[in-house]
């Protein structure tokens, strides 16, 4: 299951992921993402209370990252997974 809550702070939306983030969900976060991939930089996406991502889930976020969106609350391990090059 996949939860996704938006926040806005002055000039930056927030989006908290929360739960399992896979092939399935991909979809949700996308959409979510999608009014704010013009100006990238005014978005963060907090991985806090992210419990699982699949392979697919780790690409797109490292996409997002590589587009500016700013990627905030990962665990090292989720951590880790993005810094990979392959996993």
């Amino acid at each position: 299951m996949l939860r996704i809550t938006k926040s806005n702070r002055a000039s930056q939306a927030t989006l908290r992921v929360e739960g399992h983030l896979d092939r399935e969900s991909l979809g949700e976060l996308r959409n979510a993402c999608e009014p704010f991939l013009d100006r990238p930089a005014d978005l963060a996406i907090d991985l806090h209370a992210l419990r699982f991502l699949d392979d697919a889930a780790v690409e797109l976020v490292r996409d997002l990252r590589r587009r500016g969106v700013h990627i905030r609350g990962c665990s090292r391990f989720v951590e880790s997974l993005l810094e990979g090059e392959g996993s």
